[in-house]
């Protein structure tokens, strides 16, 4: 085939390519694979330990967490005796740390909060689509009547609550022990118009029949991920 015969074959693909341009792949969802919490174990931060931590109101801050009350940070086996053992620690594959309530002799602060707003509308055309869910799990537990709760809150751009998901309220046996934190976890479909997630862990210390005088709620291994079913 000469040259002269190829010429007029190349200027036809041109005119198909220019009227029919390749339909372009469709652009990768923006739905992050990761977890979207912070600090998720507690790994982050200067822990309470001693008997400093044991005897007195001593609160530590919590990196990435909002806190209320005497929530903190524990090492294992360096908090109270009620608190998640080393062999908890082994047997949920936790790191060196985790979330407490707190010292509050039994009478102050009997609720002790963490919470932290995580902003997804970057995944926003998803969401709006219908076709996200979103798991919350976590190492949870508690000792006596004091209670242990993880609730992950879905917002709209205006901070509107659309819904939720929930892990607990969890309480433990009563007695003077250390507590056993079970790895709990829910899903949900995540509301069109959402924009954030506040995520919150709510300690709450009963005043009566408590283990001790910790508010004795225990979290740790905390995870929150969102996934696009198409």
């Amino acid at each position: 085939m000469s040259r002269l015969d190829v010429l007029p074959r190349i200027a036809a693909l041109a005119l198909v390519a220019a009227l029919f341009p390749a339909v372009a792949s469709p652009a990768q969802g923006a739905v992050p694979a990761e977890n979207l919490i912070k600090n998720p174990g507690a790994e982050t931060g200067t822990p309470c330990e001693g008997e400093a931590c044991q005897t007195t109101s001593f609160v530590v801050p919590v990196p990435g967490w909002t806190t209320k009350g005497t929530f903190t940070l524990l090492a294992y086996g360096r908090g109270p005796v009620t608190a998640p053992s080393e062999t908890q620690q082994q047997r949920i594959r936790g790191g060196k740390q985790f979330f407490a309530g707190g010292f509050n002799g039994g009478k102050k602060d009997p609720i002790a909060t963490a919470s932290q707003t995580i902003g997804v509308a970057g995944a926003a055309k998803e969401i709006d689509l219908g076709i996200v869910r979103a798991r919350l799990s976590a190492a949870i537990g508690s000792c006596g009547p004091d209670t242990a709760a993880l609730d992950a809150v879905l917002l709209d751009a205006a901070g509107a609550d659309l819904g939720k998901l929930t892990i607990g309220p969890v309480s433990g046996p009563p007695r003077f022990g250390a507590t056993d934190l079970s790895v709990r976890s829910t899903f949900a479909a995540v509301p069109k118009g959402t924009r954030s997630i506040r995520v919150v862990m709510t300690a709450t210390h009963r005043l009566e029949g408590s283990c001790t005088s910790w508010n004795d709620a225990y979290f740790d291994n905390l995870s929150l991920t969102l996934t696009a079913e198409r």
